[in-house]
Order: C-alpha cells, then sequence, then structure tokens
C-alpha cells in the first residue's frame, strides 16, 4: 500500500571490466537473514564485505556499490553511505521515519501476533498471554497483533512484563543470569496462577519460550496442558534443544534477506522502489511439543 518512489542513485567506484561491485554488510552472523542474502546475491555476483571485519566501520578504499545494513538508520555508518553516493537497504525490525530515505525491508510483527492467535484459538484456547518486557522492547508489535486478534475472537489477552534492569546486584555474569532468572521466576509464578487455564504464552524469542516451560513447571503446571508455549525465530538450536521442543513462529528470516537484495539491485539500476518499509509476512508456525 505505499507508493513508489524512483530513488536518483550516485554510481561510485565504475567498475572496471569483470570486475564485481563490492557489496557491504552488517548483519548477525550464521542468521537465516545472512543466508537468504548469500543466496540471492549469487545471482549478481556481488563481492561482498562484512563491516565486522573491519572492526565495524566501513574497509579502506574507494566508495563501496552498495550496502545491505542492520544499523540505526540516524547513525553514523549509514548517513557516511549515504553522503558517499552508496545506495543502501536497511534491515532491522521497526520501521523508522528515515524509512522513505532508506528502503528497508522488516519483519511484519503484528501479523505474525495475529497467526499467534489464530494458532491457539484452533487447539481451544480462550486465554492467551504474551511475555516482554518493561520497558517495552523492539517486539512490541507481536503483543499489539495478538491483542488485537484475541479481541477479534473474543478472547482475554495477559501480559507480563519483566524489568530490564536488576535491582543492584554484585556478583559475576553468571551470578547475574541467576538472580534474574530467579526474580523473574517468582513474578511469572505469581502472574501465571491468577490466570484461567488452559493459557497459550507468546514469547518475544525462542530462548524466552525454553525459560517459560522451565517456569511452568516450577510454578507446578504442566506444559502444554495447562500452559502451551510459542517462541519466536524458529531457531534449530534453541527449539530442540529447549526442556520441550519448541513450537515457534518462523518470520521467514530468509525471504527478508532476498527482499533486501532485490531491492538493492533496484537501487543499483536507477529503478523504483517502495517508499515505505517492506513487511515480510511469517512463513508460519512450526508446531512443537511446547
Amino acid at each position: 500500500g505505499h507508493g513508489m518512489t524512483r530513488y536518483n542513485t550516485v554510481e561510485v567506484g565504475r567498475r572496471r571490466r569483470g570486475r564485481r561491485p563490492m557489496i557491504v554488510l552488517s548483519q548477525a552472523p550464521g542468521s537465516p537473514l545472512l543466508r537468504g542474502i548469500l543466496d540471492a546475491a549469487r545471482e549478481y555476483e556481488w563481492a561482498l564485505s562484512e563491516l565486522r571485519f573491519f572492526g565495524g566501520t566501513l574497509p579502506p578504499g574507494p566508495p563501496p556499490m552498495g550496502a545491505i545494513v542492520d544499523l540505526d538508520p540516524m547513525g553514523r555508518t549509514i548517513n557516511r553511505l549515504l553522503a558517499m553516493g552508496c545506495p543502501t537497504v536497511r534491515t532491522g525490525v521497526l520501521p523508522h521515519p528515515s524509512d522513505s530515505f532508506v528502503p528497508a525491508v522488516l519483519p511484519d510483527l503484528p501479523a505474525m501476533g495475529r497467526m499467534a492467535a489464530d494458532h491457539f484459538a484452533e487447539r481451544g484456547f480462550r486465554h492467551v498471554g504474551y511475555v516482554g518486557h518493561n520497558p517495552w522492547a523492539d517486539f512490541k508489535g507481536l503483543y499489539d497483533g495478538l491483542r488485537e486478534r484475541a479481541i477479534e475472537l473474543g478472547f482475554a489477552c495477559h501480559l507480563l512484563r519483566f524489568d530490564n534492569i536488576l535491582p543492584q546486584y554484585r556478583g559475576s555474569d553468571a551470578s547475574q543470569q541467576r538472580a534474574r532468572y530467579r526474580i523473574r521466576q517468582r513474578q511469572f509464578s505469581e502472574w501465571v496462577k491468577g490466570i484461567p487455564k488452559p493459557l497459550g504464552l507468546l514469547a518475544y524469542s525462542d530462548v524466552m519460550a525454553g525459560q517459560l516451560c522451565s517456569m511452568a513447571r516450577q510454578a507446578g503446571m504442566l506444559v502444554p496442558e495447562d500452559v502451551a508455549v510459542l517462541g519466536f525465530g524458529n531457531s534449530r538450536t534453541e527449539c530442540e534443544c529447549a526442556p520441550l521442543t519448541l513450537s515457534s513462529i518462523d518470520p521467514d528470516a530468509e525471504h527478508r534477506g532476498r527482499e533486501a537484495v532485490r531491492i538493492l539491485h533496484c537501487l543499483l539500476k536507477g529503478k523504483r522502489v517502495p517508499s515505505g518499509p517492506v513487511m515480510i509476512p511469517p512463513r508460519g508456525i512450526v508446531a512443537r511439543q511446547s
């Protein structure tokens, strides 16, 4: 539903015959999104370079031909890229006002939250909940979509927000991690016991979903009979190593990576690209034990 804008890109560092253009990346190593970028970039024979090999800064030499970065859209690196006339595409989580200047490819978090509500509805749940952070972190859109769809379905939607900051606590990182878990366990136990069962819970990550499985069991609940848990990310390493194998939303991050490459290719060719962020819907939910 966004209009289309033609970007007047500046061609920098024209390549010699046979030389591939260099595209700089800043993405999480090994992520599905990065795999999608790499697979799609092969079609164009781009030479790729990751910023982390240069300390997070742009590599020396001529300006790159293009960039796909998961960085602050108002940060120094993106501003430098734009000042160089380097076509840039942003991957991230949240929309930003600068998306009209730097095309963005983002996950459709509200659509994923709505999908979670439908997933629980198909299994007979009438109480759903979300466990997130206080203050809100980037994935609040999951809760917004879950709550919106729950209201449409006539469900009760419950919310638990863990404080991001622990009270002052001295000790090692491992000690702080254990302290955080104990505090959250007590908070979760008090909260979940006051909610009618069965309850379908959506977590903002697969790691948090696995912790919720443990916390529910420690609170005397059966998983998934009393409390069913749905993660986000569909990471095999987390989903298959949790206390129960985790059901999880697959956000189709590889598709997002391929779409970022397609948009950058359009920019390099001077073609029209969307004037607002491109929202990538989820691939679906992978159901496992939780």
